[in-house]
């Protein structure tokens, strides 16, 4: 079966570039791609660097052009990457994140200057994405969650949608506690240590998550992309250590941590769950999570409201306060998440690609 893969950045951190690199370790597709780690068969789909609304919305055109859908049996499109797919994988619905923004519930702080600019850049998508997802094309969707936003969204009919859950390395992401020392060591960390990933703090539910540990003794990872300039300064904030993408490997942060906390306001999967999950941290999400899907009550919570500021604070008391639950809930996280391993993900791609698209033999 020859495989097109088309994503705009292929590599080990972000949902969508998460999802793309693996697809392209276990499947060897031709990569169509803007910007790649380490993946086979790369052809590069050149872009503009700069401003990111500008080479995201080009990116479709050109690899469209560059990829025919004549040369393969299979074009899996990442979203809109490509005009004309067989099949695409949605990660997320840029209408909710849109009203989101007119929610202002996307970030902390937005000039008018950035916030015209963020509803272009969320605009455009939208538009996009309805053109493309009203074709008969057939969708896999991270999550079940997704898949009612779209069809709300988009007005999408259900059974055009499939929901194949991501997958994780559980090679890369176990438990080891020669690095949780190691890590814990290298940082200076004692007692409890809560972890948060990802950016747009407000959307991921940051403010609420500080104000929840309040006068708690613990200590609190922030892991984001880009921590320059981020500073909270609340009166009794737990410790806060701002950590870059590359200053630690994830598994590493992972392990150090006893609670992955993501109090999100949407969240079409959250690879960073399953990540924490396979490497035996228990998790804390919000409803507004897809990958709460695959949590049972043994491996972590669940949290209702994401802006209620108590039932977070109850619930990560409910967890850490007794440390044989604790441990209890790392080893079924574990078990949990070795359910969607590479093995899982591969099988659920290729039984997709037999059942449900069709190409000339």
């Amino acid at each position: 079966m020859h495989i097109a893969l088309i994503s705009v950045e292929v590599s080990k951190l972000g949902g969508v570039e998460r999802y793309a690199y693996n697809a392209s370790k276990l499947l060897n597709p031709f990569v169509f791609t803007n910007k790649s780690e380490d993946a086979n068969f790369v052809r590069h789909v050149p872009s503009i660097r700069w401003p990111d609304l500008l080479r995201k919305g080009i990116f479709p055109f050109l690899s469209t052009l560059l990829c025919r859908r004549s040369r393969f049996d299979i074009v899996h499109s990442m979203g809109v990457s490509h005009l004309f797919p067989h099949c695409i994988t949605a990660h997320t619905s840029s209408k909710s994140t849109l009203k989101l923004l007119h929610k202002n519930k996307l970030f902390l702080r937005l000039s008018p200057l950035r916030r015209f600019y963020w509803n272009i850049r969320l605009l455009i998508p939208t538009l996009m994405e309805r053109w493309l997802y009203r074709k008969n094309i057939p969708i896999i969707s991270v999550s079940d969650m997704l898949k009612r936003r779209l069809i709300k969204d988009y007005c999408i009919p259900k059974y055009r949608i499939y929901v194949r859950y991501p997958g994780v390395d559980t090679e890369e992401f176990r438990p080891s506690q020669k690095l949780r020392d190691k890590t814990r060591n290298i940082l200076g960390l004692e007692g409890i240590v809560f972890l948060f990933v990802g950016g747009q703090d407000k959307r991921k539910g940051l403010p609420n998550l500080i104000k929840a540990l309040r006068d708690m003794k613990a200590t609190l990872l922030i892991c984001r992309g880009d921590c320059k300039g981020r500073s909270y300064n609340h009166p009794s904030a737990p410790n806060l250590f701002y950590l870059d993408k590359d200053t630690f490997s994830m598994s590493a942060l992972y392990n150090a941590c006893d609670l992955l906390v993501l109090p999100s306001h949407f969240d079409s999967f959250g690879f960073p769950v399953l990540e924490a999950m396979s490497c035996g941290c228990p998790v804390l999400v919000s409803k507004y999570v897809g990958a709460k899907e695959i949590i049972n009550n043994n491996a972590g919570l669940i949290i209702e409201d994401p802006d209620d500021i108590n039932e977070i604070r109850e619930k990560i008391k409910l967890i850490v306060g007794d440390r044989k639950r604790l441990k209890d809930m790392g080893d079924e996280a574990r078990r949990v998440a070795a359910r969607y391993d590479m093995v899982y993900f591969k099988n659920s791609l290729i039984n997709f690609y037999k059942s449900k698209v069709k190409w000339d033999k």
